[in-house]
């Protein structure tokens, strides 16, 4: 008799992947995360239109032209209809709880400060209640002491490119497609001696192309500089970077951010900061020390 090998078909659906800050994650259906955080996926969405001009939220049509509530809408605390589709696909809520609106046969990619990124499929991240703590990344991975500072699914990773800033001050971008990899961890980064990854902002290919949005660089110290995205060269997946800022002694970069020329301000230290008063300036300037929160 012969053998029958049967394929399961995963039904394929939307699934909001929450990460807090010491790394415990959790998948919730999309009904139950707009029941327990419509709240906050409202005052988040009002604060991005705030921040950024033309922000959209690309809400979805509804197919049957009707005005009656979808599957999974609830009511926000100021009576508005809130619908899944209503949800950016990235947010940052409540104590810094990372947010990611994925499919659930994407994989869970994040980077960590010691320069490495490590990709598990999404059905590892058990589903759970909004109460739910969830489960620590470091059990579900091989992350052993090295610490996520960014998460991202694999298919938007793919589709765009990465800008990494390390604590000592050199910058690259990184197309996403050097991230296709089938093992669960791979270098992302070579760093000098003492040296970290700060922070990692996506790039998307029509920024990558045009090239005129400017990248801001604040250090520890106070010290704030402003250059065009375009002085920062494309690199593989192990490059170095070029230096983004001359440091001061002692003194290590803080902060990256990516701005566009109708945006006026942005946040920092939990502060809105405007782009206006951080002068414009070539890459690896000194930058200056300047009052930029409003």
């Amino acid at each position: 008799m012969s053998s029958v090998d049967y394929k399961v078909e995963v039904k394929e659906e939307d699934l909001f992947v929450m990460i807090d800050r010491f790394g415990y994650a959790k998948t919730l259906d999309e009904q139950s995360f707009v029941k327990g955080f419509g709240d906050e996926v409202s005052a988040y969405v009002e604060e991005m239109k705030k921040n950024l001009p033309g922000f959209d939220l690309k809400v979805a049509e509804n197919p049957n032209g009707s005005e009656s509530g979808e599957a999974g809408e609830e009511q926000d605390a100021g009576g508005n209809k809130l619908k899944p589709s209503d949800c950016p696909q990235r947010m940052i809520l409540g104590d810094n709880v990372t947010v990611l609106k994925l499919s659930n046969t994407d994989d869970l990619c994040f980077f960590t400060a010691e320069g490495n990124m490590f990709r598990i499929k999404l059905d590892k991240i058990p589903k759970g209640k909004p109460k739910d703590k969830g489960t620590l990344l470091h059990n579900l991975s091989k992350l052993g002491d090295e610490t996520p500072i960014f998460y991202i699914g694999f298919n938007e990773l793919f589709d765009n490119s990465l800008l990494f800033i390390t604590k000592k001050g050199f910058i690259r971008r990184v197309s996403g497609v050097d991230f296709d990899a089938s093992r669960q961890m791979i270098a992302a980064a070579k760093l000098d001696k003492d040296d970290e990854v700060v922070q990692i902002c996506i790039i998307t290919p029509m920024q990558a192309i045009a090239g005129d949005d400017k990248v801001i660089i604040i250090t520890k110290t106070g010290i704030s500089l402003k250059f065009l995205l375009e002085e920062v060269p494309e690199m593989k997946k192990t490059g170095r970077g070029v230096k983004a800022i001359t440091l001061n002694e002692k003194d290590y970069v803080e902060f990256l951010t990516v701005v566009n020329d109708f945006q006026q301000t942005f946040k920092y230290n939990n502060k809105t900061c405007s782009v206006s008063k951080i002068n414009l300036q070539k890459r690896a300037g000194k930058g200056r020390k300047a009052s930029i929160y409003i």
